[in-house]
């Protein structure tokens, strides 16, 4: 059975609510039970203003393209961009202009891109992004005590629940939360991919609307296993909170799927960036969540979500020597070699009921 999706439209969202930083300053930290408790706004717009500020852009976007596609236009200039959406880093400026240029020239859905291009402004916004990281935080804390699986955990004296250093056993709190999560958020199924996937059949897992996660050997160790879960959910919160999406987040990553593009797809552009330190980039938010033990602080403000992926990824480690033995050469700075176009698929897939 399909469940509902979740969120308001915009018409009837009141103002959005995010978790606050200035417990992490005090350091004071929320509790699973006073969540909801320690909030901001997002935004001092109201929400007919956010309505109407959201239908301008799309409209905006949408002559842009068709402009583009009919040659009117090459492209639109990045000064126009960055006034349009109040963006000042010129990286994501840049992958703006790309995702109209792309769209254009591609068999992609117009009325996605303002999404695409609002997706991409998110995840150039370290704060936000983080705070969305609270919230998941504190749905892992809550999780926890669902699962009944506390006394597994330590108590620390602030309310939360973090992983005992002693336990190495992997309690997999992070996989049931995300299994579940995809599928009261309408994922069709869960794919876990094990082998590198020529780029036409991985379109072919987002086309399908599917929740996956990656645990290809070596590759997942930089990757990360959960990052693109992560960034998803990052997306679906923002949907729900802000108001400044206009589609439905699993609307506008399936039709990423779609792209015709044989080698290289859009959903690089978004989700995909290599050796960035933006959240478009899986390989930054592995390192943010697996770095902590650098900085106490931060390492108190994430514990079982940051736990979680440190976990994962003393797992990788372990199985390096059993890498090199397999793929020998091909094993380079912690990464094996992609396989090329012609190399097998191998995916499980878990469709929901």
């Amino acid at each position: 059975m399909r469940a509902r999706r979740t969120g308001l439209p915009v018409s009837q969202l009141h103002h959005p609510v995010i978790i606050t930083h200035s417990m992490w300053n005090s350091h004071r930290f929320f509790t699973p039970f006073d969540l909801k408790s320690h909030v901001r706004l997002y935004s001092s717009d109201k929400p007919d203003t956010v309505r109407e500020q959201l239908l301008s852009r799309h409209s905006w976007v949408n002559d842009v393209i068709e402009s583009m596609k009919d040659g009117s236009i090459n492209r639109v200039s990045l000064h126009t961009l960055a006034t349009k959406y109040g963006v000042k880093k010129r990286s994501a400026i840049l992958r703006m202009s790309s995702v109209l240029s792309w769209v254009a020239d591609s068999n992609l859905k117009t009325k996605y891109a303002a999404d695409w291009i609002e997706i991409i402004n998110l995840f150039s916004d370290h704060n936000l992004a983080d705070s969305y990281l609270d919230m998941l935080e504190g749905m892992l804390q809550e999780h926890v005590i669902k699962l009944q699986c506390q006394e597994k955990l330590i108590l620390r004296s602030d309310g939360m629940y973090e992983f005992d250093k002693l336990d190495s056993k992997k309690h997999k709190i992070l996989s049931s939360f995300f299994y579940q999560w995809a599928q009261e958020n309408g994922f069709k199924k869960i794919v876990k991919i094990t082998e590198s996937m020529r780029n036409t059949d991985f379109l072919k897992v987002i086309q399908s609307r599917a929740f996956f996660k990656e645990i290809v050997p070596g590759f997942a160790k930089t990757h990360g296993t959960w990052a693109h879960a992560i960034q998803l959910f990052i997306v679906f919160m923002h949907y729900q909170h802000s108001g400044r999406l206009l589609h439905h987040p699993l609307d506008t990553y399936g039709e990423l799927g779609n792209d015709n593009q044989p080698k290289e797809s859009l959903w690089g552009f978004i989700f995909d960036v290599v050796d960035e330190d933006i959240f478009n980039s899986p390989e930054y938010v592995t390192k943010l969540l697996s770095q902590y033990t650098y900085n106490h602080d931060l390492d108190l403000r994430w514990p079982l979500l940051s736990g979680s992926i440190k976990r994962t990824q003393r797992k990788k480690d372990k199985s390096e020597i059993l890498l090199k033995e397999k793929y020998g050469d091909r094993v380079q700075s912690g990464l094996v070699t992609l396989a090329s176009e012609e190399s097998s698929v191998n995916s499980t897939s878990v469709f929901f009921k």
